[in-house]
């Protein structure tokens, strides 16, 4: 048990150490990488055995693509919502948003029944918590990545004026 801890924050602090790197590399690999952080911390989290882990992923990267494809098309709505739009446009705009946040929460409702098929409640429960701990902690380290490179911007603002 200590040893595939030991193991899952070796891999997460590497993997965000190359993530964080300047530059960090092509957008793809940089998503790969927040995503292999994501499974990691999650496997963490949820303290899955590993026939849990072999029933349990399939599931999971299901709904995640499912997902992916509500929130590209909720993306995509939002391009047409910064053109000029009628109030009847705007109307029906606000409808489709909400119909689609539903069909998200039904989503998420759908696969949490099947997940309690391979996973117990209270670990559905620490994803729910560990799906938003790393949202948040990407959003971190994301500031801190814009705060870094805006500081050496200003640096070297400040040292060519000299």
């Amino acid at each position: 048990m200590k040893t595939r801890l030991l193991l899952l924050l070796a891999l997460t602090g590497i993997t965000w150490g190359a993530w964080a790197q300047p530059g960090g590399g092509p957008r793809g690999e940089r998503r790969q990488q927040i995503e292999s952080a994501r499974i990691a911390f999650i496997t963490q989290k949820l303290d899955l055995t590993p026939e849990q882990a072999q029933q349990f992923w399939p599931i999971y990267n299901e709904l995640e693509d499912k997902r992916q494809e509500l929130r590209k098309s909720m993306r995509d709505s939002r391009m047409d919502a910064g053109t000029e739009l009628s109030e009847e446009e705007a109307s029906e705009m606000i409808v489709a948003f909400q119909d689609m946040r539903q069909k998200e929460l039904n989503l998420e409702k759908a696969y949490s029944e099947r997940m309690l098929g391979v996973i117990s409640a209270r670990q559905v429960l620490k994803l729910m918590r560990a799906e938003e701990e790393f949202r948040q902690y990407v959003i971190q380290q994301l500031r801190e990545r814009r705060s870094e490179s805006r500081r050496g911007r200003e640096s070297g603002d400040r040292h060519r004026q000299d």
